[in-house]
């Protein structure tokens, strides 16, 4: 993770940190550990322990989440990620209270299809939240639109077309108005998704904005 986040580094000033990811709390602990003694960087990282409910690998319970959280923050992560199936499992429900970095990115996925919108992430617990994240599989050009109307729509928020499909969804996002776009450094943490340097150096996701003209090719058989 330490040699991913210095490649990442050299193409984004943001990076997320997927803690979830790493194999074991002692592996937490000593990135935290190298990160904490790393302040020289200029970045703004976004801490995140997913939870298996919430599509994560972490294995751990609530408690365990925040604990790991904290220690992001105090490692010198600003933004922590946090699935809404957390929130409502915090007693008070309210993270202002938490130890957890300053700023939440509110979050909730589906990995199945691309559902209503508005009720996954109710206005009570928005107001938890400095940003939201909507990440749906999308079944359908019609089901990445939505996303992106979300976006376009919604300040502050981030939306992710997962899937095959939702591809383009994902190269216009910034374009649309969301706050982030994600790409992996090596390996995909999410279907549907594209590296960071095509992100940035084929398809110049970064680059579009509301003049760019979006063309679409009809045909059978047909990839990206």
């Amino acid at each position: 993770m330490a040699a991913g986040l210095r490649a990442a580094l050299r193409e984004t000033p943001t990076v997320e940190l997927r803690l979830d990811w790493l194999r074991s709390d002692a592996e937490r602990a000593r990135f935290l550990r190298w990160l904490r003694k790393d302040r020289s960087r200029r970045a703004v990282l976004v801490a995140t322990c997913r939870r298996r409910e919430g599509g994560g690998l972490f294995r751990g319970n609530v408690q365990a989440e925040l604990y790991w959280l904290a220690q992001a923050r105090e490692a010198g992560c600003l933004w922590c990620d946090l699935e809404v199936e957390t929130l409502r499992r915090i007693p008070s429900r309210s993270l202002r209270s938490a130890s957890v970095p300053r700023r939440v990115l509110l979050s909730a996925h589906d990995f199945r299809r691309t559902p209503r919108l508005d009720p996954l992430l109710p206005a009570r617990f928005r107001r938890e939240a400095d940003a939201v994240k909507i990440a749906a599989n999308a079944r359908s050009i019609a089901d990445s639109v939505c996303l992106l109307r979300f976006a376009r729509k919604t300040p502050n928020s981030v939306a992710v077309s997962m899937g095959e499909i939702g591809l383009p969804a994902r190269l216009l996002a910034l374009r649309e108005g969301s706050a982030l776009a994600y790409a992996p450094v090596s390996a995909a943490t999410a279907p549907g998704q594209v590296s960071l340097r095509e992100l940035k150096y084929l398809y110049r996701a970064h680059r579009l904005n509301r003049q760019t003209r979006v063309y679409g090719v009809i045909g059978n058989p047909i990839a990206w």
